[in-house]
């Protein structure tokens, strides 16, 4: 009940800073200010519990039915082995890398990359990771989840989760870690070639539910496969991503009458 009437004060809190700046003028005209106050993070009162309130184009954040990140129940999946056919095309791609301030993006440079769900191909538009993962697996959280994110013509998009968990270094992982600007904006090119398809578990069982971005604009209507088993990385790899980003993960979302698929 508390839940509810808080998200029902922050909308109203909303409506009314829109009303205020229809009428008044926006609050404050200078556009390096501006900017700033648009800016969201993971903590404090731009942390994600007021995502909803820091701009209109927010408010999914705060309203949204079908949020993500959830905690994935093994027993609750409906398991089958024909959701929809799947396909992954990934080849060795040339990409760049930058540290955007909260966290690491990696972007191809061209669009070879992709994944067929039916009869819809999603283009790879960037890969970026998260400490701790956002996604829980029966209440259990992972070091770091890694976010393949995909777009179709139409611009509907599928995102694919990857837990992380401790082990054996990734080679794939050390290119891009290797490449990440100190500085938050720099962009570095990875002169050698990644194939994607090295970074994918061996194991493909996944999960499958419909959801969101795990970031503002919290847009729904995400397509969300989520690889069961994880990959490993060494603990030296997943500290460096820890010290650059001590914690850029959204809190669990209500699931609320959502189902969510187990593929094998």
């Amino acid at each position: 009940m508390y839940k509810e009437r808080f998200r029902k004060l922050l909308v109203f809190t909303l409506i009314f800073f829109i009303i205020s700046n229809i009428f008044n003028g926006p609050i404050n005209s200078d556009p390096v200010s501006s900017k700033r106050q648009l800016e969201w993070s993971y903590f404090g009162k731009t942390g994600p519990r007021y995502w909803g309130l820091l701009d209109p184009t927010f408010i999914q954040c705060t309203i949204g039915s079908m949020q993500s990140p959830i905690n994935i129940r093994t027993a609750k999946a409906i398991q089958t082995s024909g959701l929809e056919d799947i396909s992954f095309k990934y080849t060795p791609t040339i990409f760049s890398v930058k540290n955007s301030g909260r966290t690491i993006e990696v972007v191809p440079y061209n669009e070879k990359n992709s994944v067929t769900i039916g009869t819809t191909q999603y283009h790879l538009q960037q890969i970026h990771f998260h400490h701790p993962s956002e996604h829980q697996l029966d209440n259990r959280r992972f070091p770091v989840e890694v976010h393949l994110v995909h777009q179709d013509s139409t611009g509907r998009l599928t995102v694919i989760g990857i837990w992380v968990k401790a082990g054996d270094t990734n080679n794939i992982i050390s290119k891009i870690l290797e490449n990440v600007p100190k500085t938050d904006s720099k962009i570095h090119r990875i002169e050698k070639t990644i194939d994607i398809a090295n970074l994918l578990p061996k194991q493909k069982d996944f999960f499958k539910y419909k959801g969101s971005l795990t970031t503002p604009p919290c847009t729904e209507g995400v397509e969300w496969l989520i690889f069961k088993h994880p990959i490993e990385m060494s603990k030296r790899q997943i500290n460096k991503i820890t010290e650059l980003f001590p914690e850029n993960s959204r809190p669990l979302q209500p699931i609320n009458e959502r189902e969510v698929y187990l593929q094998k």
